[in-house]
């Protein structure tokens, strides 16, 4: 049993109705709270320390190097602890910074009040599909969810192409609407690269593969595939019918 209580002097006007939900004996009760005004809260900065790949490389790095003269000398046993965790807290925090994550992107600007009240809809058909078998409801709940996949789809590449036009730094934004769809924050959380079938997930030894690959592919492309590098410069050379402007190389020092 639960129990709801409610102030009637400020929800004065409400409603109670019974629903036939199918589960029990008992019918389950709907409270409506009409002209009710719900404050949105405001989106709070969350704060999280940057942890993944390179910091936790840095870390063990730091660590490494620590000599472990001011735990080892101490005779208590207590001293040492206390200098062996200072020294553990001093890598941690310097390893493992805080960074203040500001969302922009989770206001969903692309949630108009017609979506709203669409998504509200699939989830009033839903609860009726559930106490039914007619074929044509059942069939309509999944159609509405087809059309209304499709709306939001709409919308969302709509109001990010719009947030990417709008952008001083489109690339960076770019990347921030992507790992918010993806519910990815850490780039070095990826899944694992495929290459003759060792599987390589160490971002270190996925540079060296790619680095390899590129040092070499030049000369691969050369001796096999004479035909197909060819065409490719007749092409370019059809483009570009006017030669190209001279290069003109600035010496530099150390200090430009």
């Amino acid at each position: 049993m639960v129990n709801i209580f409610i102030n009637k002097v400020k929800n004065s006007n409400y409603s109670i109705e019974s629903f036939i939900n199918g589960l029990s004996d008992h019918d389950a009760q709907i409270l409506v709270l009409h002209n009710t005004n719900i404050q949105c809260p405001k989106a709070q900065p969350t704060i999280k320390r940057q942890i993944n790949g390179t910091t936790i490389a840095q870390f063990k790095l730091s660590f490494s190097d620590e000599n472990w003269l001011d735990t080892f000398s101490e005779d208590d046993m207590d001293s040492s602890f206390n200098n062996f965790l200072n020294i553990y807290l001093r890598h941690y925090y310097h390893s493992f910074p805080l960074k203040k994550y500001c969302d922009n992107y989770t206001k969903q600007g692309w949630l108009t009040k017609g979506i709203k009240i669409s998504c509200q809809q699939k989830r009033d058909l839903y609860i009726l599909c559930k106490g039914t078998n007619n074929s044509k409801i059942i069939n309509y709940y999944k159609t509405y969810c087809k059309i209304l996949s499709k709306v939001i789809k709409t919308a969302k590449r709509h109001h990010f192409n719009n947030l990417i036009k709008c952008s001083k730094n489109k690339t960076k934004t770019m990347w921030n609407i992507v790992k918010t769809e993806t519910n990815n924050r850490d780039s070095n959380d990826k899944l694992p690269l495929n290459i003759e079938g060792n599987s390589i997930k160490d971002y270190r030894d996925l540079a060296n593969v790619f680095n390899d690959y590129f040092i070499n592919a030049t000369n691969t492309h050369q001796t096999n595939d004479m035909s197909k590098n060819t065409e490719a410069l007749n092409n370019l050379y059809s483009v570009f019918n006017k030669p190209f402007p001279q290069f003109n190389m600035t010496p530099v020092n150390a200090k430009k």
